[in-house]
């Protein structure tokens, strides 16, 4: 049987080699996150026709992208945490809580 196989069995990784492994897919998606808002930002800036909708749909639709905002920097905040944690702890322990 190859250990390519799919029914193989595979080793088990050590608890910090699935952290750095977790930490590296998280600045990943950090950085396409990051990318994302920001060039949704940019096409929110570089807009210049006026809306014919009535004042009351445009104060929606501004309050809406305010909220869209507030959730998309949180997501990147949680991200954020995983891709580049901070510890206080003198031994260099991570952080993020145990599984499970």
């Amino acid at each position: 049987m190859e250990p390519s196989e799919a029914g193989a069995a595979r080793p088990v990784a050590a608890p910090g080699d699935r952290l750095k492994e977790l930490s590296a897919s998280a600045r990943g998606w950090h950085t396409i996150q990051m990318a994302v808002l920001g060039f949704i930002g940019i096409c929110g800036v570089l807009r210049t026709a006026d809306s014919p909708a009535p004042r009351a749909v445009q104060w929606l639709a501004a309050a809406l992208a305010v909220a869209a905002l507030a959730a998309a920097s949180l997501a990147i905040f949680n991200v954020g945490r995983v891709a580049y944690p901070v510890s206080d702890a003198p031994d260099g322990t991570s952080p993020l809580p145990a599984p499970g």
